[in-house]
């Protein structure tokens, strides 16, 4: 019960500390500290907070306050960050992780490893990734082409743009 409770104050702390980096104060004229939200970010990442495993891979790809976008090292700490977050059933991530191996971002490139994890984005309902797997399907990118089921993911989403440039 201990260890729940700890997790618990963690992430709340995380949550608190979150805001007040990355928005910063604006009723006191105090804008964002990213240097300091990247910090916090490495240390509840370290833990295993899949959120701040997510936020900091977006910190790295990115580039904030003096971490160059998709540097090649940062390129490869994000998809880390990414794949870990996303093991953790992290939606957001799960997507993330999934372009960067649509991409090769960070990682080599893998379109059939893409499809499984946009898969598992999009079973827990990450609109991005039901569309990007429905384009997938469509196109027979990573997968064999299959349109009916390309058609059930587009219409998860609302999305009715059949037949447009992948």
């Amino acid at each position: 019960m201990r260890h729940k409770y700890d997790k618990l104050r963690s992430n709340v702390a995380f949550s608190l500390s979150f805001r007040r980096y990355t928005r910063g104060f604006a009723k006191r004229g105090v804008g964002p500290n990213w240097a300091a939200a990247v910090e916090l970010y490495g240390k509840a990442a370290e833990s295993g907070n899949a959120e701040a495993q997510y936020q900091l891979a977006a910190c790295y790809y990115d580039g904030v306050d003096g971490l160059p976008r998709a540097a090649c090292d940062h390129a490869a700490k994000a998809a880390a960050l990414y794949r870990a977050a996303a093991e953790q059933r992290h939606g957001g991530a799960q997507f993330e992780f999934a372009e960067c191996l649509f991409f090769g971002l960070g990682v080599a490139k893998d379109l059939a490893n893409a499809v499984v994890w946009y898969g598992k984005a999009a079973e827990i309902g990450v609109a991005d990734a039901q569309f990007r797997l429905g384009k997938c399907y469509e196109n027979g990118v990573g997968v064999e082409p299959d349109f009916p089921r390309a058609v059930g993911l587009y219409e998860q989403v609302g999305q009715c743009r059949l037949l447009t440039p992948f």
